[in-house]
């Protein structure tokens, strides 16, 4: 069983919350379990509500979804210039759209090993 947690980064808020539900939903067509990572505790004195975590954790991915998984990853870092760091335990990706030939091929690497 493998587990990629994948962080999305973007300045706006409700632009980060949009695409962390985006990309879940993205990955939910794949044969992985797909959650939130915990977001921090809220202060007792915060006011509104709790944001929702900018990452997203992927487990028991198996060694024939990986590459998917980093397609999926690629496609939506393509797709609107985004932004999106992966990790697997020490190893970390960044993945930053547009998606050249290059970056395909490193992607494909990352989720080879």
């Amino acid at each position: 069983m493998t587990t990629i947690s994948v962080t999305l980064l973007d300045e706006d808020p409700e632009v980060l919350e949009r695409q962390v539900r985006l990309l879940r939903d993205d990955l939910r067509g794949l044969d992985v379990d797909v959650d939130f990572e915990p977001a921090p505790p809220v202060p007792a004195n915060a006011k509104g509500d709790p944001k929702l975590s900018h990452t997203i954790v992927v487990t028991d991915a198996t060694s024939s979804v990986l590459a998917d998984l980093g397609r999926v990853l690629g496609d939506f870092a393509d797709h609107g210039r985004r932004k999106v760091v992966v990790k697997d335990g020490e190893r970390r990706l960044t993945i930053e759209g547009p998606v050249d030939d290059t970056a395909r091929q490193a992607i494909a690497a990352f989720f080879a090993d």
